[in-house]
């Protein structure tokens, strides 16, 4: 994410913090800030239409990054 929006990064400080919060919990507990982390684990939780107007909204932001929507 760094790298695209173009701002100076240390690759070892950014690998430290991903490795620290690279977290993949057994079970999804409501009451934690990290939950299912799958992609694609929305289109379990949302509606359609829900996932349609989010598409729409956010369409510059996600064609920017690459994001299939």
């Amino acid at each position: 994410m760094v790298t695209k929006l173009g701002i100076k990064h240390d690759s070892k400080h950014l690998a430290n913090i991903a490795e620290h919060f690279d977290v993949i919990p057994q079970t999804e507990n409501d009451n934690e800030h990290i939950r299912q982390v799958h992609p694609g684990d929305h289109t379990k939780k949302l509606s359609l239409q829900t996932i349609q107007q989010l598409n729409s909204s956010l369409s510059a932001f996600l064609r920017y990054l690459n994001y299939p929507h």
